[in-house]
């Protein structure tokens, strides 16, 4: 986060309690595995699972960040292999976590960073990418995305996640005026 004047929160990952990290890669990356800092309350019953998709809801890759079993009541990273995929610097994403099966009580947190606790103003322009990446989240399974989670005027919150590749930048062919879709800007390899 780079803010010194961060402070942790949790927000719950059940039912339709979906929590996101909005951000846009600085670069075009192979993601080879992908991580966030979690932890479990209570007893899950369902998997942790992610999904990364441009802002427009469309689907760029998802799958299965970890079991019950694979995390335990203390915040830790927890980091999954994925099917190599491709992000692009031109589209803004979410990376979204969900479990669908789970419920409030016995579910996942996320570890929540931010300013606005504190009420000392923006900080955005000192995290990674500045007031462009936030937490965002949705109590309707994704239908509808909001930020500020103590203060809609703020939007400096960020999750804790990351996104692993494997060290080399991509060369992108030339965009045709054909595939301006932010789908077919973020592909599968």
């Amino acid at each position: 986060d780079g803010n010194p004047y961060a402070v942790q929160a949790d927000e719950e990952i059940y039912g339709a309690n979906q929590m996101s990290q909005r951000f846009t890669p600085p670069l075009p990356y192979v993601v080879t595995s992908l991580g966030a800092y979690i932890r479990k309350n209570g007893n899950p019953t369902a998997n942790l699972n992610w999904t990364l998709q441009t802002l427009s809801g469309s689907p760029v890759a998802s799958g299965t960040l970890a079991t019950p079993s694979q995390v335990g009541p203390n915040y830790q990273w927890v980091d999954a292999p994925v099917s190599q995929f491709l992000v692009l610097p031109t589209t803004a994403c979410r990376f979204i976590l969900s479990s669908a099966g789970s419920f409030a009580g016995n579910d996942y947190q996320w570890s929540l960073a931010g300013s606005t606790f504190n009420m000392f103003g923006n900080y955005g322009s000192i995290s990674f990418d500045g007031s462009n990446s936030f937490a965002e989240y949705s109590s309707n399974g994704g239908s509808n995305w909001l930020n500020g989670f103590n203060n809609p005027n703020i939007s400096d919150d960020d999750f804790g996640f990351r996104l692993w590749t494997n060290g080399a930048t991509p060369t992108l062919p030339p965009r045709s005026e054909e595939h301006t879709s932010e789908l077919q800007s973020l592909r599968h390899l």
